[in-house]
């Protein structure tokens, strides 16, 4: 499945399903079995195939009261949802899953369960709902000291919601929550950094909007700064589009047009280097499926091996077996004769004997 080689990994699940239904595998491994089936047709985009194989995963997990199955199960099932735009079945599939996490006393689950929620409310423009959910998850975050992360993630959306909302002083105030809690960390990981240059970017923007032109600088330089150090051009992209903004808002023209050339260049850049990625995904699924092809071939190639086996194998044992036969038949068959004979030879001695006897008893008389 890591490999991308599909037809062999299903193959693979399609033996282990044969397997367990010979042995009786417990509910908790068919479970594991169909919930990873699941994520190859989420690998695939075959999205309705995910979803009922993670339906019948969630069945055997139930049977198996593994409470942690059905609630992973269900998240997959709720982030396949939202990439269909199938918003209230996304949003059923988590609050199911809260109510797990609620069962487990998990403060991460709950708090994950209520940001995702807070997400979907955000796509259906139900704003007041998506911020209550994300003000949920603050809270549970909060309560778990070492989870930085969720908490990162839950102030950056409180701001950008706020930001969407109008409510630009908010906005500003969850941004630099995210920053604090970011600084708080000793080193960031990959995504952690991603989402600093994010905070940076937006803080730049809102202090554009509420025409803090000064601060709107620090924190835009501050971001390209950065991006450039982590060569992140997703971020070094939007930190030129916020300086630029910033730059014309502020009347400093010369400026803005640097900034915006900048962004032009590299936005031309990146958009050649996605063309390339796209051909190069093209062919790197044109080598998988031939990949995938000879393993067919060589599979079947083996199958044909295997079935000549098989038929000289037969062949042999009946050899062996029509020669073993042919070995008693003649060996009965000589002692039959033998018999005969010892028989035959017997009888003419008798009749011999008895001849003798008579003529003496004749002779006698």
């Amino acid at each position: 499945l890591n490999e991308g080689l599909f037809d062999s990994a299903f193959t693979y699940f399609d033996k282990v399903l044969e397997i367990g239904s010979q042995v009786r595998l417990s509910d908790k491994m068919l479970g594991a079995v169909y919930k990873a089936q699941g994520e190859y047709f989420k690998f695939k985009g075959e999205n309705y195939q995910s979803i009922e194989s993670l339906k019948k995963a969630i069945d055997h997990f139930e049977t198996a009261n593994f409470i942690f199955g059905e609630y992973s199960c269900l998240l997959d099932m709720a982030d396949i949802s939202i990439k269909q735009a199938n918003h209230k079945q996304s949003l059923y599939f988590y609050q199911e899953a809260l109510k797990l996490a609620l069962r487990l006393n998990d403060m991460t689950k709950i708090a994950d369960c209520n940001i995702g929620i807070g997400n979907v409310f955000w796509k259906t423009t139900k704003y007041d709902s998506a911020y209550f959910h994300y003000k949920k998850s603050e809270k549970y975050y909060s309560s778990i000291k070492k989870d930085h992360q969720g908490l990162i993630l839950v102030y950056i959306n409180l701001g950008a919601l706020s930001e969407k909302t109008g409510n630009i002083k908010d906005a500003i105030f969850q941004t630099r929550n995210a920053l604090r809690a970011m600084d708080k960390l000793p080193e960031l990981d990959m995504s952690q950094k991603d989402y600093y240059l994010e905070a940076l970017a937006n803080l730049s923007s809102m202090y554009v909007t509420s025409g803090q032109i000064q601060k709107a600088r620090v924190y835009g330089l501050k971001a390209k700064k950065k991006s450039l150090e982590l060569k992140n051009k997703t971020r070094i992209l939007q930190s030129y589009k916020a300086l630029y903004e910033l730059e014309e808002k502020a009347k400093n023209y010369s400026a803005a047009y640097t900034y915006l050339l900048k962004h032009k260049e590299l936005l031309d850049t990146l958009s050649e280097e996605t063309t390339r990625k796209s051909i190069l995904d093209i062919e790197t699924k044109y080598e998988t499926e031939k990949k995938e092809q000879q393993i067919a071939f060589q599979q079947e190639e083996i199958k044909v091996q295997k079935a000549v086996l098989e038929q000289e194998r037969q062949f042999l044992y009946f050899s062996i077996i029509s020669g073993m036969v042919g070995i008693i038949f003649f060996i009965r068959e000589k002692r039959r004769r033998n018999r005969e004979k010892y028989y035959k030879n017997i009888e003419k001695k008798y009749n011999r004997i008895m001849g003798h006897s008579f003529v003496d008893n004749l002779g006698q008389m």
